[in-house]
């Protein structure tokens, strides 16, 4: 898949560059966002830097699952996304075509965003958002009507930008943990 740019913030919601310190800022993380490119991840080490905070029997849960993401991505049920950033990764998300689950991804009509992380001091700035629509241009270039996702109930602000891009809880499940998943769905 070709590297895309992308502007993470999608502009000044203010008009633009201001005069004062205020416009500087805004010209600064602008300049920083036009460094940021669309790309698709193959090594795991990428995607376990995501997760600075995570201890070692975490990041071996995180390394065995990732391995098996890349794995059916070489088969062609998923597409790992990333954000790069000055040649590191800052953000990741899966679509995912086909799953054992197939009331998130049929390989038909319904595809499934999943495995969604931005690094926590760049998060509120827009990358997320674009990762996801990345996902769902995607999903529709390839003839997916409905688009998934399960996020952690505890997951408040998740939740909250779910709903905000058109997502509506359709279903709840247990975790592998045990913890509260909510299902959420869009039509695309």
């Amino acid at each position: 898949m070709p590297i895309r740019s992308f502007s993470a913030g999608g502009g000044s919601a203010f008009g633009g560059s201001e005069g004062g310190s205020w416009g500087l800022i805004m010209e600064n993380m602008k300049e920083e966002q036009e460094k940021m490119k669309i790309t698709t991840i193959d090594k795991v080490n990428n995607i376990l830097a995501l997760y600075p905070e995570a201890d070692e029997e975490r990041l071996a849960k995180i390394r065995s699952d990732v391995e098996k993401d890349i794995k059916k991505a070489e088969k062609g049920d998923r597409i790992v996304y990333g954000i790069e950033n000055d040649g590191k990764i800052v953000g990741t998300m899966q679509l995912v075509f086909r799953d054992d689950k197939e009331f998130y991804a049929d390989g038909k009509t319904r595809a499934h965003l999943h495995h969604a992380r931005v690094l926590e001091d760049l998060r509120g700035q827009g990358i997320g958002t674009k990762l996801m629509e990345e996902a769902e241009n995607e999903a529709k270039r390839r003839g997916f009507t409905e688009m998934t996702l399960g996020v952690d109930e505890d997951n408040r602000q998740a939740v909250k930008l779910y709903e905000r891009l058109g997502y509506k809880e359709f279903m709840r499940e247990k975790g592998e943990q045990g913890e509260p998943i909510v299902g959420m769905k869009k039509d695309l």
